[in-house]
């Protein structure tokens, strides 16, 4: 017997979980699937929602999986150089990250707004290492609770800050660069000429989540503060390039790259 399907009433930013659930779960029908994600398909199966939206946005998906993927390897690495290390994901969503990395050790953190949250745990459980965190980014609780574990600290915000405006990315890496010292943080940002064109987005204009904030690249990051080390950037586009089909090509030219870019940053909070 099949359980009854649930029904969620998720609005504007926090709607957008639904499409990196999706795009994880239909990727486990490749025949060589970037990443693994079991769980992703069983809660979409059980979510009421119309995912048919979503059918011919081919180009979000591959880009939301590769995402995906890239921070899971960059996650994996930071727990290997700090096996106690504990890692906050701020928006996080329907990810499942913490199943995919984990490595018996990591305590970890998903942090989003109440009614994600209660959706959530109707398909996960939290666990003595695992916490869900009911709240905003944007308010500091989420990081007295990081500060009070003593250990390494990795902040992962994952297609997340082009939703909000330019001060409250700011506002938000300037507090956590006051706060969390030594803290890693990786996130992903899109081009500004990207953000006038949400409406045309191949999954993001069926929803009431326009794009607010792009950069063209990593020196508006210390623009903001020079304590915000860039210390690595990666272009989803160097990145399987066969499933990118013909919009590989096109990123072959540097200018075309540039505006059509989404890009994972790595950042180190330095002292003053």
């Amino acid at each position: 017997m099949q359980p009854t399907p649930l029904k969620f009433q998720l609005k504007s930013v926090s709607e957008t979980a639904l499409i990196t659930l999706w795009s994880r779960a239909v990727e486990q029908k490749q025949a060589e699937p970037i990443l693994i994600d079991t769980m992703a398909t069983s809660m979409l199966d059980r979510i009421d929602y119309d995912f048919t939206k979503f059918e011919s946005a081919w180009k979000s998906q591959v880009g939301v999986c590769i995402r995906a993927k890239l921070i899971d390897d960059q996650v994996r690495e930071f727990m290997q150089k700090y096996p106690d290390a504990v890692v906050v994901s701020l928006g996080a969503g329907l990810d499942s990250r913490f199943f995919r990395v984990d490595d018996g050790r990591v305590h970890w953190y998903d942090v989003d707004l109440a009614p994600v949250i209660e959706m959530k745990k109707k398909f996960i459980q939290p666990q003595e290492r695992y916490t869900m965190f009911s709240g905003s980014m944007f308010e500091t609780d989420w990081m007295e609770t990081m500060l009070s574990n003593q250990a390494p600290i990795l902040v992962i915000i994952e297609g997340v800050l082009m939703y909000f405006d330019a001060e409250d990315v700011s506002d938000l890496l300037l507090e956590i660069v006051d706060t969390l010292v030594g803290a890693t943080i990786i996130f992903d940002s899109i081009h500004p000429h990207l953000v006038s064109h949400s409406d045309k987005h191949d999954s993001v204009k069926h929803m009431d989540a326009p794009f607010k904030w792009g950069i063209k690249d990593k020196h508006a990051i210390t623009a903001i503060d020079s304590r915000l080390q860039v210390v690595e950037v990666k272009s989803l586009f160097d990145f399987y390039p066969k499933r990118w089909r013909w919009v590989w090509y096109v990123t072959r030219v540097p200018a075309f790259k540039r505006l059509m870019c989404g890009c994972i940053y790595t950042v180190v909070c330095q002292k003053s």
